[in-house]
């Protein structure tokens, strides 16, 4: 296996970012800082976790969701009378 070692990545024209077509993959223990990763993809985008400050998401997400839900906007909400209530007895 080959190690790339770099400052900064480029598009050809050596004014934008790259694109990755066929994906790419980050170590499980990888951090980025605030404002060290950004992520635009068109179609399936599979994510263990994810923790960030700062997320738009266009279409269907699903899975768990952990914190306050502060600034959640269009999220489909649930009819009256189809609240299922859970509580966990340890």
């Amino acid at each position: 296996m080959s190690v790339l070692r770099v400052q900064q990545i480029m598009n050809e024209a050596g004014n934008g970012p790259v694109e990755f077509t066929k994906g790419a993959t980050f170590p499980e223990t990888q951090n980025f800082g605030q404002d060290d990763l950004t992520i635009n993809t068109t179609g399936v985008a599979t994510v263990t976790t994810l923790i960030a400050s700062n997320a738009v998401v266009v279409g269907v997400m699903t899975g768990t969701f952990v914190g306050n839900g502060l600034n959640i906007t269009n999220a489909p909400g649930t009819p009256v009378g189809k609240v299922i209530g859970q509580h966990l007895i340890t």
